[in-house]
């Protein structure tokens, strides 16, 4: 299957990102060009659709001028007029009005009361329209005029014509409606939609339109963002058609109407549309004919780097066995040559890797061969250095078989060594059964004290897994002592040019190696030395003593870390207290108060070395009490 990131697909997609953008260019200039032809014809139509309106407004207008024209002249009726015979008048004015079709025929005297005509005369916003078309025509030289007037919300196109006598006496008012009707007389013309409107407080109120309903609603919402603009063209949205839109005006008494001319877009485009799907298809044919083409390609140069890729991801997996099998004379071929000889070399590496890692830490192995650190010398480190010896081991060695002992040891030794490498620390050395660790070098960390101190406390859970096993063999349970201290040391290769050791020397390692012995004393897994104690991080430490150890003058005082700071339970942070209740008592020679503290933990730590090592202690000094330089300081024998 064919990866999106792989070579051949970027062969492929660069090649079809560039058909695309060459194809797709040129699909753009052809849609931009048509519709841009497009909208220049819906333009001109419109203003053609605008002028037709206008030409036609300006027939009826003529029209219902000589309609007018002919009843004012009439004998018959000039006779009723001056009889003042309103129902023959009216008559008059009926036929006329179906005759020509006309919506309305009025007739208004010259005091500008409409007497005779259509039944909504008395309408008061159609006598205000007659009285206003009166008046502007009594202003003309030939008394006639004509107007746009609204009369209960509708728009009327009127004409005034006088009665003369010889002078105008009267006036005869005919008019149309604009409704639906004309709007779409004006679409058969013009082909455009067609709509008559005006606005109306922050809306805009559709009068008659050749749109079906739910357009109108969507037209009216649309025009009220362009309120104002008229005589230019704008794209707008009805349900979703786009209809370029162009608005024009006609003067009325109060708010103008408005006529609005639409031509939808997709209309326009519809000749174009053949073109378009045309370039589409000839787009696709040459997408495939790419897509084949460049295929046969990519997999020529694709398939032997896919052989090359297979056969790294075997080497980072850590399999040096195997080989590229691709065979050509070229770059490629190249390419394969040096990479079978490059998996040589690492599977060397990695077999004198191996082999070095068995004898020193991996981190110091790893330095090696990095080119780092293969000469003598050292460089000065604060380190934390951890002791462990098992205790009994001589008396062990004794009771089992040589081989049974070695496998009790290497699982001992195996078992703890992963604990110490699991927290970052390097096992400098086995000295027997006796194991040396260092926590911050030959790898800087920062906090070596807080990794060597659960370390710690994670050997003697280790310890005790183990011991499970033995006994389930019937073999004697291991215990050992553990011995941490910080401090700065030398840390390098020691040794002879032919054959070398990277370790740490100086005081510090063998403050460590001291405090380790002292676990038999008090009978504790592990003791920590107060620089250790003050490094680490996050642990519940008991103050053990302050001893003399052999070689030192320095008292040292050292602790006893219990677990980790949350991890411990109330009834053993209240043993915590009262011992160092007591150990602070015994230091100040209190030797009862002392006592009694120390025989309260015993009672409920029977089992305890501490306790009872101390209540002795208080028994001796109160046999020989010290002197007054005594400080509480306990010196080893040995």
């Amino acid at each position: 299957m064919l990866r999106f990131l792989s070579f051949r697909a970027r062969i492929l997609s660069t090649l079809l990102i560039l058909i695309l953008g060459v194809q797709g260019a040129g699909l753009g200039a052809v849609y931009f060009a048509t519709a841009r032809s497009a909208r220049t014809q819906i333009n001109e139509g419109l203003s053609g659709s605008a002028r037709v309106f206008d030409a036609l407004m300006d027939r009826r207008e003529v029209e219902l001028a000589q309609a007018a024209s002919l009843v004012s002249g009439d004998f018959a009726f000039k006779t009723a007029y001056s009889l003042r015979h309103v129902p023959t008048m009216a008559t008059a004015l009926k036929n006329l009005r179906d005759r020509i079709h006309a919506d309305v025929a009025v007739m208004v005297g010259l005091d500008r009361i409409p007497f005779a005509g259509d039944p909504d005369i008395a309408d008061p916003t159609a006598a205000r329209a007659f009285i206003h078309l009166a008046d502007l025509a009594a202003a003309t030289r030939n008394g006639t005029a004509s107007s746009i007037e609204f009369v209960q919300g509708r728009p009327l196109q009127l004409v005034a014509v006088p009665l003369m006598a010889p002078v105008p006496v009267a006036w005869i008012l005919l008019g149309f409606k604009i409704s639906d009707e004309l709007a779409g007389e004006l679409k058969e013309l013009t082909g455009a939609e067609v709509t008559f409107g005006r606005g109306a407080g922050s809306g805009w109120n559709v009068i008659a339109s050749t749109l079906p309903p739910p357009l109108r609603s969507d037209l009216a919402i649309g025009l009220a963002k362009f309120a104002g603009t008229l005589d230019a063209t704008f794209d707008m949205a009805l349900l979703g058609q786009q209809y370029v839109t162009l608005t024009t005006g006609l003067a009325t008494v109060g708010e103008p109407l408005e006529v609005v001319l639409q031509r939808r877009l997709s209309d326009a485009l519809a000749p174009y549309e053949g073109l378009r799907v045309f370039l589409l298809g000839l787009t696709v044919v040459g997408l495939i004919i790419s897509v084949v083409g460049a295929s046969i390609i990519a997999r020529q140069v694709t398939h032997p780097v896919n052989r090359l890729a297979g056969a790294v991801k075997k080497v980072a997996a850590g399999d040096y066995t195997v080989r590229a099998g691709v065979r050509r004379k070229d770059e490629l071929g190249d390419l394969a040559t040096a990479f079978n000889e490059m998996t040589r070399g690492l599977a060397e590496r990695d077999r004198v890797q191996d082999l070095l890692g068995k004898v020193v830490s991996p981190e110091v192995a790893a330095r090696m061969l990095a080119g780092g650190g293969i000469e003598l010398g050292g460089e000065e480190r604060t380190v934390t250095v951890l002791f462990t010896d098992i205790r009994g081991f001589t008396r062990m060695s004794e009771t089992l078989p040589p081989a049974e002992l070695v496998a009790v040891l290497n699982g001992y030794l195996a078992a703890l060594s992963n604990v110490i490498e699991a927290n970052g620390g390097v096992v400098d050395k086995f000295i027997g059964d006796a194991i040396m660790a260092i926590f911050g070098a030959p790898l800087e960390q920062p906090d070596h004290a807080t990794r060597a101190v659960r370390t710690a406390l994670a050997m003697h859970k280790a310890l005790t897994d183990l011991n499970k096993g033995l006994a389930e063999r019937g073999r004697p349970k291991l215990w050992f002592g553990i011995g941490v201290n910080s401090s700065p040391v030398v840390a390098g290769n020691m040794g002879s040019g032919r054959r070398m050791n990277y370790t740490v020397i100086g005081d510090g390692v063998n403050v460590a190696s001291r405090v380790e012995k002292l676990t038999r004393i008090y009978e504790v897994p592990a003791i920590v030395t107060a620089a250790t104690r003050m490094s680490a991080k996050g642990f519940v430490m008991r103050e053990l003593d302050r001893v003399r150890v052999r070689g030192r003058d320095e008292v040292l005082h050292i602790y006893e870390p219990l677990g980790e700071e949350g991890a411990l339970s109330d009834e053993t942070l209240a043993r915590l207290d009262t011992w160092h209740v007591a150990l602070k008592q015994y230091r100040s020679r209190n030797w009862t108060g002392a006592d009694h503290a120390l025989e309260v933990l015993q009672r409920g730590e029977p089992s305890s070395r501490l306790y009872a090592l101390f209540r002795e202690r208080i028994e001796t000094l109160r046999l020989a009490p010290p002197g007054a330089a005594w400080d509480g300081t306990f010196t080893p024998e040995n």
